[in-house]
């Protein structure tokens, strides 16, 4: 059966784009091209998280969208607050009579770190690169009051289904290939844990991960085969299909052993002054944006450039900072742990 796509629409959303001035957790990356979505939690309220994010400079943070739950009252249960433009958009808000700037291409920090992949994540890097991670996914975040194992709410859990159905339906995703997009080669249904050392979006999210997506993949078929809304009834799981690379799968011909020999001995300082070597990591973030810019740039495993230094320059409780050399000038830096890692040059 053909695929129309198109026909499944954003749900209603209140608009709370934040202004520059608000909020400077975010890079622009270039232009936002949506292939799919990540999930995240809040540990905390709908409104407290936006008024979070409206801090200026002590704001370190930023997702797209927010959900609300049950915690929030039946005023804020599945409404949907919309902080930034995943396709990328510039404008200007109106906040009190003054106008203020909301830059194009904003990639919010919210999918970083990028400090431990797992599961899906680091063929997620190693296909689509770093940038990827903040640039083309939309993040959503659901509100659980501050306490982790809040469960979804019926409106919540249906709010959600229906905001990644409508962005996975923009990426032109098949809902019998969901949560494979087949455009980008990987699935694009992401958790946040995938890419960052933590555990969002908890258990609440992650032991109905099933349940959501067969959610979602009826709302898509749906409109990709009816152009209509889909009924509110629980569906029969829909195996998707083609399947996610297997975890040994190496772009471009790449061999592992041939790669972690190029790689080589990268040797990491701390910020203490104490050093150790780094090598080669198939699940590390590292080592696949160095495979994933290898691929972009057309070079064969003996025109990579070889690893260098790797030096954290400043580490606390609240902030770290790291910067990564290799031949060739290449030069990979984050400015903060809960940042996603960036190519510099």
């Amino acid at each position: 059966m053909t695929s129309t796509f198109g026909n499944v629409p954003h749900p209603p959303f209140v608009d709370r784009l934040i202004p520059d001035t608000h909020n400077r957790a975010w890079d622009d990356l270039g232009q936002r091209k949506p292939i799919g979505v990540c999930q995240h939690s809040m540990l905390g309220s709908l409104w407290g998280t936006d008024a979070y994010f409206r801090r200026g400079a002590a704001s370190r943070a930023l997702t797209d969208y927010g959900i609300g739950g049950s915690t929030d009252g039946g005023q804020g249960d599945g409404v949907i607050l919309r902080w930034n433009d995943p396709l990328g958009r510039g404008t200007a808000v109106d906040i009190d009579g003054v106008s203020h700037r909301v830059s194009a291409n904003r990639a919010p920090w919210a999918n970083g770190g990028s400090d431990d992949l797992e599961g899906d994540g680091p063929a997620f890097v190693r296909k689509l690169g770093i940038a990827a991670i903040n640039r083309d996914l939309v993040s959503i975040e659901r509100s659980d009051g501050g306490i982790e194992s809040t469960p979804m709410s019926p409106k919540q859990f249906e709010s959600i289904c229906a905001l990644t159905a409508h962005w996975f339906d923009h990426a032109r995703v098949p809902w019998e290939q969901f949560p494979f997009n087949p455009g980008a080669g990987v699935t694009t249904h992401m958790l946040h844990y995938e890419f960052a050392s933590k555990t969002c979006p908890f258990a609440p999210v992650t032991n109905r991960i099933a349940e959501l997506q067969n959610r979602i993949r009826q709302i898509l078929k749906a409109g990709q085969t009816l152009g209509q809304p889909a009924p509110a009834t629980t569906p029969a799981p829909l195996a998707p299909s083609p399947v996610q690379p297997a975890d040994d799968w190496w772009p471009q011909g790449y061999a592992i052993d041939a790669l972690a020999a190029r790689f080589g001995v990268l040797m990491k300082k701390e910020a203490d002054g104490t050093e150790r070597p780094a090598r080669f990591d198939p699940k590390g973030v590292i080592s696949n944006a160095w495979v994933a810019r290898g691929v972009a740039e057309q070079r064969t495993v003996a025109q990579l450039p070889i690893a260098l230094r790797w030096w954290v320059l400043h580490s606390n409780e609240d902030q770290r900072c790291d910067l990564v050399t290799f031949d060739d000038r290449w030069t990979l830096f984050r400015p903060d742990q809960h940042v996603a890692w960036t190519w510099i040059a």
